[in-house]
């Protein structure tokens, strides 16, 4: 490796180091996984890759110890001899699981972050007009957003732009030294010490992070996943509802989430992490970290009309994000909490409402990105709710789980809950919290769809859950009178 300079290090990017030190063998990385349908000419998709790889330097980048500190040391390989590594399963029996072990040995191989490339990509052919693109990154240099929202498309753009003889498009300047001095220029400006007193202020007396208990794991870490596709139907009422009560959609399905939690966790004050973009407009296409995880803090007493708790955690979400270039190892400072090393720390359980992820354009051959796509090391849980762009679904819901806290049950089980809970919302967007329950099941999809909504689980069994998880949080109000899960099914059996 030709090191040819060496750049400071973020404190974000000091917490993943130590992390990746004390667990090597967890790959904490994000790695992109798009479904390419249409002709694709894998040689230009190489150059392509290989044009993307010289264009970013952030991609290039190992971390080593220098005397007593940790620098970023920027490596000038021969670049034109790096290439994805490829594949061809089209003539297995199975090619679309061959294609998922293929993958997965790619994106689970460990991260040496001192000598390795940092940037891994794969292209696997399934058929000659399928393919699986991979495209990872090692969270220390990046992040979902700038996988997913600038290295996928800029790969698109320059495939096409090759493939078709036309310039390549203009890429902004972004190197690790332009993206470490906009970090101290924000740690000596005004508004980090504005950053700072909020911070401070907003999570004074702050409750206890959000725990959800589960079924229990294999008490070894890893990443269980588990996507269902919500039709666009119900997405529509979804939408309608959230224009009902005045908010907007994501904001709807924050206060939705909020309720799943509270009943799952039976408190009614509580914080949950939430991802923001923490970069300046002109870094958000720059292949780098962009964002960082805040704490919400959620107060859903029992009693609280759901409109309201959705216009509270909108205005709440609101501000916080007026101060999200405030890292998260500084946010933790404020909080008294420094000493976490993992990303979502001691704010709890994470929900990710993502921007729309839009399918990419490789000169015809139309890319979507595939649900097994995974996002790093899970602290306990992340839930997050994205649209992949294709018309016949509304939305997606993920649940990821570190599978040493939680079983593949687990990630079903709250799939199917989360969506009832939305749309117990939808159903009645002005009811109490604690009227908020999960109703019946939604349509089935057909069989190559992801699993539908409640998948071999009538209404009954669905409630059952809900009373052997929290027998004590309210099921049902009426004027004074409130019944708990337990005392519900009590009845129910008489």
């Amino acid at each position: 490796m030709n090191v040819v300079r060496s750049i400071g290090v973020s404190q974000a990017q000091e917490s993943l180091w130590l992390a990746q030190k004390l667990a090597p063998e967890v790959p904490n990385a994000v790695a992109s996984r798009w479904l390419v349908e249409g002709p694709l000419d894998v040689e230009v998709l190489c150059t392509a890759l290989r044009t993307v790889f010289r264009e970013y330097a952030t991609a290039r980048v190992n971390f080593r110890q220098i005397g007593a500190e940790l620098r970023q040391v920027v490596r000038e390989d021969d670049v034109d001899a790096w290439s994805p590594v490829l594949h061809d399963v089209s003539g297995a029996p199975d090619p679309e699981a061959a294609a998922r072990d293929r993958a997965g040995a790619i994106e689970r191989h460990p991260y040496d972050l001192e000598h390795d490339l940092l940037f891994r990509a794969g292209v696997i052919r399934l058929s000659p007009s399928r393919h699986l693109l991979i495209l990872a990154a090692h969270h220390i240099v990046a992040d979902g957003y700038a996988v997913l929202r600038v290295l996928s498309p800029r790969t698109a753009a320059c495939y096409t732009a090759l493939l078709r003889g036309t310039p390549l498009p203009e890429v902004p300047p972004g190197t690790p030294e332009l993206i470490h001095e906009e970090d101290l220029r924000h740690r000596a400006s005004p508004q980090f010490a504005r950053d700072a007193a909020f911070w401070r202020s907003h999570l004074k007396d702050a409750p206890e992070a959000l725990r959800i208990p589960g079924e229990g794991g294999t008490g070894r870490p890893g990443v269980l996943h588990h996507t269902v596709a919500v039709p666009r139907q119900d997405l529509d009422g979804w939408s309608e509802a959230a224009r009902a009560v005045k908010v907007s959609l994501p904001a709807f399905l924050t206060a939705a989430s909020t309720v799943f939690f509270r009943h799952l966790g039976g408190r009614q004050d509580f914080t949950f992490s939430a991802p923001a973009l923490g970069r300046t407009d002109a870094m958000r296409s720059v292949f780098c970290s962009q964002a960082t995880i805040l704490p919400v803090r959620a107060h859903a007493p029992l009693s609280l009309p759901f409109a309201d708790l959705a216009r509270s955690l909108s205005d709440e979400l609101t501000q916080i994000r007026q101060h999200s270039a405030f890292q998260v190892t500084d946010v933790r400072t404020a909080a008294g909490t420094a000493g976490s090393g993992s990303v979502s720390g001691p704010f709890g359980t994470s929900l990710n409402i993502l921007p729309f992820v839009a399918p990419l354009d490789f000169a015809g051959a139309t890319a979507r990105l595939h649900p097994d796509s995974s996002w790093g090391a899970i602290d306990d849980l992340q839930f997050a709710l994205y649209y992949d762009g294709r018309a016949r679904d509304g939305l997606h819901v993920r649940v990821d789980a570190n599978s040493a806290l939680y079983s593949a049950d687990d990630t079903r089980r709250f799939a199917d809950l989360l969506i009832a809970f939305v749309e117990a919302a939808a159903r009645d967007p002005y009811a109490a919290i604690g009227a908020v329950a999960p109703g019946a099941a939604p349509s089935a999809a057909s069989a190559d769809e992801p699993a539908p909504v409640g998948a071999g689980a009538t209404v009954g069994e669905l409630f059952a859950r809900q009373v052997a998880r929290a027998p004590d949080a309210v099921a049902v109000v009426c004027g004074a009178q409130r019944l708990t899960y337990a005392e519900l099914d009590a009845r129910a059996e008489r």
